[in-house]
């Protein structure tokens, strides 16, 4: 099976960094809190989904970033890859 891939991603500003609360009716994790992200699509590259998710989660645009991690992920038996 392959893998989903997501980008997901760290907001600081001074000491605080930035979470949310999925809503209650979210098919993908109703009611908990996490960081934001989103669905890489077909021929992105995972830094243009970054910009994206941000744009449209968020309604921003990031002034410096740098890539942290990769990681594999799996929820509801489904399979991910976090760029």
């Amino acid at each position: 099976m392959n893998a989903k891939p997501l980008v997901a991603f760290l907001l600081f500003n001074d000491e605080k960094i930035l979470a949310e609360v999925r809503k209650s009716t979210d098919d993908f994790g109703a009611g908990a809190i996490w960081i934001p992200g989103g669905h890489i699509e077909e021929n992105e590259k995972p830094v243009w989904a970054m910009f994206r998710e941000m744009e449209e989660e968020l309604g921003i645009k990031p002034l410096k970033f740098f890539a942290l991690c990769k990681l594999p992920w799996e929820k509801d038996g489904k399979n991910y890859t976090i760029d």
